[in-house]
């Protein structure tokens, strides 16, 4: 999360905005990071909250090269929401490099900066959310039991 604060800080546009869902052990040294930056911490969000808070997102970043689960990227595609992620995460699999998100090879802050500026223009977001979320439809994992199921059926 330190490279994803100095990233931030590195941007300095005023159409970026972070908005940092969930706690955790380093939201308050975040938060403190980024004092005085456009920065929000609405904290655990759940349900039709967190529906809401993917729908105003343009982009998902996942900096950390370590993940406990890829929940948060297919939910952020669900919603049509492109992912920008480092490469060597969990989530990695997720992900088509420029169809669908950015993978980003290095952890350092310039080289995130330099990726969410390269997607931040509008078609582009669009292109790769909408696309990300019509693979996920396609291969979900409910899709693919019921075409099993179909297929036993047949048989």
């Amino acid at each position: 999360l330190d490279v994803l604060a100095e990233a931030l800080q590195q941007l300095r546009r005023a159409d970026v905005r972070l908005v940092v869902v969930g706690d955790g052990p380093y939201r308050d040294e975040l938060h403190r990071q980024l004092a005085g930056l456009r920065a929000e911490f609405p904290g655990r969000l759940e349900g039709d909250e967190l529906v809401q808070a993917y729908r105003e997102a343009d982009l998902l970043i996942i900096p950390s090269a370590v993940n406990a689960s890829s929940e948060a990227v297919r939910e952020a595609q669900a919603c049509a929401v492109p992912v920008v992620i480092r490469d060597g995460s969990l989530e990695r699999y997720d992900i088509i490099p420029g169809e669908t998100g950015l993978v980003i090879a290095s952890d350092g802050a310039r080289a995130l900066a330099r990726d969410i500026e390269s997607i931040l223009d509008r078609p582009s977001l669009m292109r790769l959310g909408l696309r990300a979320r019509e693979l996920l439809e396609r291969d979900s994992a409910e899709r693919a039991f019921f075409e099993q199921w179909r297929l036993c059926q047949q048989s």
